[in-house]
C-alpha cells in the first residue's frame, strides 16, 4: 500500500470528481480520498474561495468553515467563523456550490409546459430541504437538527433564536446537492451507532421502526445520554414509509409546498394519505406529461 504522501501526491494530477470515485476501491482509498477532499476544500477557504455551509433561519443567515476532520468516522465538521443568534422558525443548510441546473428552454413549448418542465427538472431536493426547530428544552444544553448525513449542533437563547454552534456532515450529503437528478440519497453519519442502537430497540422494547433523526435520538447517539425519547409515530416517518411503500423518492417531499408545509405544522389539517395523493399524481402525471414532450 502507497504511504500517504505518495498518494497525496498521485491525487494532486486528479480532478476532484477522479479522487471521489476512487473511493469505491476499500475503505482505506475511502478514507484517504475523503481526507484529501477535505483538505482541498479547507486550504480553498483559507484562501480566499469561501466553499462554506449556509445556515439559513427566517431572514437571517450563519456561515460555516471546514474545520475538522474525523478520520475515524469519515466525517467533516463545519464552524462558524463568527457565533451570532439567527431567528426564525424554518431552518435551511446548504452548500455555497450547490447551484440550481441550468434548464435548456425548449422554444416548442407552450408556456404551461415549459412552467411544467421547470417546475420538475430544477427541483434540487438539497437546496429546498426545510427543518423546524425542535421544541426548546427546560435546561440550558445543546440541541440538534439531524438527517441522514447532517447534524446541526446549536444552543437557544431564547424561542424561535439559536447560536450555530457545529454542523457535521459527510461527503455522500455533500455530493447529494450537485446532483440534478436527486438520484444519490446522503448515507447516514455514525451508521455503527445507530446499528446499535436499533439492536437495542429491537431487543428490550420489540421496536422495528422509530424515527432516527429526532433532537433526542441524535443526542443519544453523539452523547450516550440517559434520556431517551424514541417517536414511533412521527409525521416524517410516516410519509416516509407511505412514498417508499409507492416506490416514490422520499426526497421528493420539499418539491411540493404542502407536503412540505404539512411537515413543518405542529398540527396540520390534512391527513397524511391527502399530502401522499399529491405527490402520487403529479409524479405519475409528468412521467406521462414527459413521454408527450420529448
Amino acid at each position: 500500500m502507497f504511504a500517504a504522501e505518495i498518494l497525496f501526491e498521485i491525487f494532486s494530477h486528479l480532478s476532484e470528481k477522479e479522487v471521489y470515485q476512487l473511493r469505491i476501491l476499500s475503505q482505506f482509498w475511502k478514507a484517504q480520498c475523503e481526507y484529501h477532499l477535505f483538505h482541498l476544500l479547507k486550504s480553498r477557504s483559507e484562501n480566499g474561495q469561501k466553499e462554506v455551509l449556509l445556515v439559513k433561519l427566517g431572514k437571517d443567515e450563519a456561515k460555516l468553515e471546514p474545520a475538522i476532520y474525523d478520520c475515524q468516522h469519515q466525517t467533516m465538521t463545519f464552524q462558524p467563523s463568527l457565533s451570532k443568534p439567527i431567528s426564525g422558525n424554518q431552518l435551511q443548510v446548504v452548500f455555497s456550490e450547490w447551484r440550481q441546473p441550468a434548464l435548456k428552454y425548449m422554444r416548442h413549448l407552450s408556456l404551461q409546459d415549459r412552467a411544467l418542465v421547470m417546475f420538475h427538472t430544477m427541483y434540487n431536493a438539497s437546496l429546498e430541504h426545510v427543518y423546524a426547530l425542535p421544541h426548546r428544552r427546560k435546561k440550558h444544553s445543546h440541541q440538534y437538527i439531524s438527517d441522514r448525513g447532517l447534524i446541526v449542533k446549536f444552543l437557544f437563547v431564547e424561542d424561535h433564536t439559536i447560536v450555530i454552534d457545529s454542523i457535521t456532515v459527510n461527503f455522500s450529503w455533500l455530493l447529494g446537492g450537485f446532483i440534478i437528478d436527486n438520484s444519490v440519497s446522503p448515507l447516514p453519519l455514525f451508521p455503527e451507532r445507530y446499528q446499535a442502537l436499533r439492536n437495542m430497540l429491537l431487543e428490550e422494547e420489540g421496536l422495528t421502526q422509530y424515527d432516527e433523526y429526532t433532537d433526542s435520538v441524535t443526542d443519544y447517539i453523539l452523547n450516550g445520554t440517559n434520556t431517551l425519547v424514541v417517536q414511533i409515530h412521527s409525521k416524517r416517518l410516516l410519509l416516509w414509509k407511505k412514498l417508499e411503500a409507492l416506490g416514490l423518492n422520499p426526497r421528493l417531499v420539499y418539491k411540493y409546498s404542502s407536503a412540505k408545509n404539512w411537515l413543518l405544522k405542529d398540527r396540520p389539517v390534512e391527513e397524511v394519505d391527502q399530502v401522499v395523493q399529491v405527490i402520487q399524481n403529479s409524479e405519475i402525471g409528468w412521467s406521462t406529461e414527459m413521454v408527450t414532450i420529448n
